[in-house]
């Protein structure tokens, strides 16, 4: 390859520009471990991607340096430096410039996915018109935003429902669930697949070819009949006031209007809305101590009997994967009924992934039924997951705290409230620890 400006030009991006005329653009951001969308690395972004236009290349390609993963979207971290809606849209009106431009080359463009593609980075990939993958089981492509009480920022809702259709893309959004590349594929979220990391860069040149085609997006069905049902499951479970992130994404599709301009429109403003809410600042606090908690990890765990409060869907789920992984478990709920559906759940979670029916019956003897409650005295960790209401959850702890032990953790599966509100009941509200689980 002849270089069309010096590695050393650009801190985060590698660009060069092959005999063939095509420009190769690699994402290596410094200092990290993975490629992750910082502030710093979408305003270079900006200056790399002008640089490559201006250089009227016959193919534009983008590619991953990272031994691993390909973007794991924005950095967390630098959200709580956003104060206004005018901020937040300021910046995303520069990211939009950025992807515009890419969207506007008048040569072919081909992103090459490698690995985990979410959030921002599923958004830029986006942007490009062709997408390549590798077809493994570590290339995943998704909306994770939803989990921190958000939308994509970055076009994603207008880009996803114009590529794989508006259903398709609501349900994306909405869910937060990532596709593997397979089903990703076949939803027309990506266009090819290659069965390996060094097949990426030819099949990258087959499609500046014009030899690779568009994915065409399956017929998909009523999408205002779709949005209802989610809604009322939504509704089912909690509100527009406890987490209005969802709800938002519902409006959003049910817009008039839902061409793409319309739809970039409406998720920019929904964005910085949506960003400075109390629920999307303790979700996204709710992460942030829970990433702390994963990165300072060492050693062997002094954790072995795990009491979960509230059999529900959610806690149920988090107390058969409890037993499942190896702890001893007890679960507590008002309901009787509630535990007896949850253990059944998990007898059935355990005969499809455990198959042996040796491992099945030790997970289920791990699994215990305690509507009194009499495990909180020798329990090590409580997770709380019952009702999104701060009265309840304050309840509930108070009472946990005066029956645990005093070196026990006190764990809340909270989606919204933050955490000094709900420790706010307890006498050492120091105890009290987010732990988020994403269903």
């Amino acid at each position: 390859m002849a270089m069309n400006s010096s590695p050393s030009s650009y801190k985060h991006f590698d660009l060069n520009i092959d005999d063939h005329s095509i420009a190769w653009l690699t994402i290596d951001v410094a200092g990290r471990s993975v490629n992750v969308l910082a502030q710093e690395v979408m305003e270079e972004l900006g200056a790399v991607v002008r640089a490559a236009a201006a250089a009227s290349p016959k193919g534009f390609v983008f590619k991953s340096g990272k031994p691993r993963g390909f973007i794991f979207g924005a950095d967390v971290n630098e959200f709580a430096g956003f104060k206004t809606r005018a901020d937040i849209e300021s910046h995303i009106h520069d990211v939009l410039a950025t992807f515009r431009m890419i969207e506007e080359m008048p040569c072919p463009t081909v992103i090459l996915v490698d690995g985990i593609c979410v959030g921002g980075g599923f958004e830029l990939a986006l942007a490009f018109d062709r997408i390549i993958a590798i077809d493994d089981g570590a290339c995943q492509l998704g909306f994770p935003e939803i989990n921190l009480g958000l939308l994509p920022g970055y076009g994603g809702s207008a880009r996803a429902a114009e590529r794989m259709g508006p259903e398709a893309a609501m349900r994306l959004v909405l869910h937060g669930r990532p596709m593997k590349a397979r089903d990703a594929l076949a939803a027309a979220a990506m266009d090819y697949l290659v069965g390996g990391r060094d097949e990426l860069e030819d099949a990258a040149r087959a499609a500046i070819r014009g030899e690779i085609a568009k994915a065409v997006p399956p017929t998909t069905g009523d999408l205002a009949a779709a949005i209802e049902a989610e809604r009322g499951a939504l509704l089912a479970r909690t509100s527009p006031e406890n987490m209005p992130a969802p709800f938002a994404i519902l409006d959003h599709y049910s817009l008039n209007d839902i061409s793409k301009n319309s739809l970039l429109n409406n998720e920019t403003q929904l964005f910085s809305y949506l960003m400075l809410t109390p629920a999307s600042a303790g979700m996204r606090r709710n992460f942030q101590l829970t990433d702390a908690v994963k990165r300072a990890g060492r050693g062997d765990a002094t954790i072995s009997h795990v009491h979960v409060i509230g059999a529900g869907t959610m806690g149920g789920d988090i107390a058969a994967v409890a037993a499942m992984t190896g702890y001893r478990v007890t679960l507590q709920d008002i309901s009787a009924d509630a535990i007896e559906a949850a253990i059944v759940r998990a007898g059935t979670l355990y005969e499809r992934r455990l198959k042996d029916p040796k491992k099945v019956e030790a997970a289920m003897a791990r699994l215990t039924a305690d509507p009194g409650g009499d495990g909180l005295a020798t329990a090590d960790l409580l997770i709380e997951a019952v009702a999104e209401n701060l009265e309840i959850k304050q309840a509930v702890f108070a009472d946990a705290e005066k029956r645990m032990k005093p070196d026990a953790i006190l764990a809340t599966n909270t989606s919204a409230i933050p955490l000094e509100e709900i420790g706010a009941a307890l006498a050492a509200p120091d105890r009290l620890i987010g732990m988020h689980f994403f269903n």
